[in-house]
């Protein structure tokens, strides 16, 4: 799964309540937040930090998450 938020406001932060996820896939993963200085995750398969619940997006800022979906090996898309 993917999630990306958007805050276009210049001066209020917006909380937004994330998705819940199936128990399989975990938590969300903060891949980077546009508002901080560093990014969570450089290599693609390297592990972000784990956000729950929700999550308040800064002013002018946009926000990547991930969460992982385990394969299912008897469904085509697992194939």
């Amino acid at each position: 799964h993917l999630l990306i938020l958007f805050n276009a406001d210049h001066e209020q932060s917006i909380p937004f309540a994330l998705p819940k996820l199936a128990a399989q896939c975990g938590a969300w993963e903060r891949l980077f937040d546009t508002a901080l200085d560093k990014i969570d995750s450089d290599p693609p398969k390297a592990k972000g930090e784990e956000i729950q619940g929700s999550y308040k997006v800064l002013p002018c800022s946009m926000v990547v998450f991930r969460a992982h979906v385990p394969r299912d090996n008897g469904s085509p898309a697992g194939r």
